[in-house]
This record gives structure tokens, C-alpha cells and sequence, in this order.
């Protein structure tokens, strides 16, 4: 298939030739040979099969500084799913010259997306529990409004709403899939948005409004395994590069002396929240999950089978990430806020050989 084409009818720009790269699976994690459509803005990039192991591929051509949000749609039969991204472009190398006409050769880069879930739209109940990060207890009266597919924009019709009790405990009847949850903005709680899958214990955080210059970041996961939050962020005094500091649960404030300008306030086996005081106006925020138990196991993807999500607030408003199954690492780069570039990114970055206890080095 040729590459789909962000371009307009007009001069030569500068740009990329990129493989969008991802996968489907089901609501086990388990690979799925779909066929799968990727739009942006409304317009058909391409149609193109997964595999056996569940991965497709699609190349595009992005024109330089163009925001390139996609919508990737998943069938299989009755199973149906849909997730949003964006396609990453701030890793690239140095952009070439890009034409439409013949004798144009450009070197391919592969840009990873988040993962597909599909599932048949069978009767199903989804249910969970939401909590407060600023202390770990259990939120209350927070109304959550449903929506279809992963990182569903507010944009998309709402299926269902649902409330948590007094637990912090919530529920609704819905056919089963993937669904984003959005909890609206009110005297109590900042908006916030988290995934949810039916079938299983969903779990998500809520915070108080936030003042300008905070931010915070919480993990949540599934299953036994032991994962850590990593809240990175550069140090004051500097331009925003060099040795940043990192909040974690063997460096649990920032500094360490003080009043903290970051530190771990939640610290519980499924979840855990990093919160930035005093952000800077240049550089770097970074969340990274970590596998630290999983450091000596060659070719590792314990990480992503746990379906880790990362949650963000910050005053450019609430975000989310979520690790995909299959991928190789015992660490994960979630997200990440450029101050200088002024945009929240995804990476879908994994790496195996990173040594938590410097942020130098994932």
C-alpha cells in the first residue's frame, strides 16, 4: 500500500516518511488478527490487516510541526474496538524535503501507538472503584461519564453515567469492550480520565483542583506485579536539562530537605501518585513505570501484560497512557510534558536496560 499523505496541494515542505506501528488484542491481552482503519481529522489514512501476533503497520507521510491525531478502528468478525492517539513526531530525526511526484525516496521511521482492544459486543457490566490522590482514600460522589473505545475524547457521545457510593465504588451495564471514563470538573475534583474494561476491577484517581503551577501523575495496574512511578521533572536553577530530579518509592520527596517541591503521596499496591508543587517554565516532566523486580528477566514483558495506566493532570488538563501487552521492557515512558515544546506526549517508549535509580538513563 502506498503511504497515506498529510499533505496539502502546495510547495514542497519539510516533513517524514512514518510507519504508524501498534497492536490488537482482546480483553485478555491475548493477540488478535484484525483488520484495522486508521483516520486523522476524519479523512481514511489506509486499511491495513494485523498479523498473527496482532501488530499492523501503515506508512504515512507527516509534513514538519503537523499534530496528527488518529483514530484507529479494529473488527474481527463481531469484535469491534476503536482507540485515539496521536501520531508522535518530537523523537524524529532531521526532516527531509517532501514533494508529491516521482523519484522521491524517504528513509521510513517507525512510530509505535497504543494498543486496539476488541471485543464482541455482548451484554456486559463494568464496574470499579475511584480514589482520591491526594490521600489513597476512596472518592466519593464523583459522576463519571462513559464513553466508547480507549482514550475516547469528550467529544464522542456518552453511553452512560454512572456515580461512586460512599466506597468510591461504581458500576453500569454496557456491552462488552473498552471505555473511557471522565470524570467532570466540579467544586471538589479537577476533570480527570481513565480506561475501563468490562469484566474486570477497574481502578481510577481523582484530584483536587490544582493550583497553576502543579501537576500530578498516577499509576494504576492489574494483577500481583510490583510496579513503581517514577515522577521526573527538571530541577530548579537549570534550563531544563541535565540531571533532572525523580520521585519514586526509594526517593520519596524532592528535596529531601524542607518543604517538598515533588513527592510520592500514595503509595499503595495498585496505585500510586507523584505530585509536582512548583513546576518549572522549561523543560522536561516525564512518568515512567518500572518492572524493578523484573530487571534480570532477558526479553520481559511482564510490564505490559499488568495493563499499567498512567493518569496526568496539569493545567493543559487531564491525560492518559496505558502500557500494551506483548511489548518487551521493564520500563515504560508513559507520557511526558515539553514545557518548551508545549505539548503532552505519549511515547510508547519501553527499554530494558535502564538503572532506576537514574533518570539519566530511561
Amino acid at each position: 500500500m502506498a503511504p497515506a499523505l498529510l499533505l496539502a496541494c502546495a510547495p514542497a515542505t519539510d516533513g517524514w516518511l512514518l510507519t504508524a506501528r501498534g497492536k490488537v488484542i482482546d480483553l485478555r491481552g491475548e493477540p488478535v488478527a484484525a483488520e484495522v482503519s486508521v483516520h486523522s481529522d476524519g479523512a481514511l489514512l489506509g486499511e491495513v490487516a494485523a498479523d498473527a501476533d496482532g501488530t499492523w503497520s501503515l506508512s504515512i507521510v507527516v509534513e514538519e510541526d503537523a499534530a496528527v491525531p488518529l483514530r484507529i478502528a479494529a473488527q474481527d468478525g463481531e469484535a469491534l474496538g476503536t482507540a485515539w492517539s496521536t501520531l508522535e513526531v518530537y523523537e524524529q530525526p532531521t526532516s527531509s524535503p517532501l514533494f508529491v511526484g516521482s523519484g522521491q525516496r524517504l528513509d521510513s521511521e517507525v512510530v509505535w501507538v497504543p494498543a486496539v482492544v476488541v471485543a464482541e459486543p455482548l451484554e456486559d457490566s463494568l464496574s470499579g472503584r475511584v480514589l482520591d490522590g491526594s490521600s489513597g482514600e476512596a472518592a466519593s460522589r464523583v459522576l463519571l461519564e462513559v464513553r466508547s473505545g480507549w482514550n475516547a475524547p469528550s467529544s464522542e457521545p456518552v453511553l452512560a453515567t454512572t456515580a461512586t457510593d460512599v466506597d468510591g465504588l461504581f458500576e453500569a451495564s454496557l456491552p462488552a469492550g473498552v471505555y473511557t471514563l471522565h470524570a467532570q470538573a466540579d467544586e471538589g475534583w479537577a476533570a480527570s480520565v481513565f480506561p475501563a474494561a468490562t469484566g474486570g476491577d477497574a481502578l481510577g484517581v481523582v484530584v483536587p483542583p490544582l493550583a497553576e503551577d502543579q501537576l500530578v501523575m498516577a499509576l494504576t495496574h492489574e494483577g500481583t506485579l510490583d510496579l513503581d512511578l517514577h515522577t521526573v521533572g527538571p530541577r530548579a536553577g537549570t534550563d531544563g536539562t541535565g540531571q533532572p530530579f525523580d520521585v519514586y518509592s526509594e526517593r520519596p520527596d524532592h528535596p529531601d530537605r524542607g518543604d517538598p517541591v515533588a513527592e510520592l503521596v500514595v503509595e499503595e499496591h495498585r496505585v500510586e501518585v507523584g505530585w509536582v508543587h512548583e513546576r518549572r517554565t522549561s523543560g522536561l516532566y516525564r512518568a515512567v513505570v518500572f518492572d524493578a523486580g523484573g530487571l534480570t528477566v532477558e526479553d520481559n514483558d511482564a510490564l505490559g501484560h499488568a495493563r499499567p495506566a498512567v493518569q496526568f493532570w496539569s493545567s493543559e488538563g487531564p491525560a492518559m497512557a496505558q502500557a500494551t501487552p506483548g511489548r518487551i521492557g521493564t520500563h515504560w515512558v508513559a507520557l511526558r510534558l515539553d514545557l518548551d515544546r508545549e505539548e503532552l506526549q505519549r511515547p510508547e517508549s519501553y527499554g530494558q536496560d535502564a538503572d532506576p535509580t537514574d533518570p539519566m538513563t530511561f
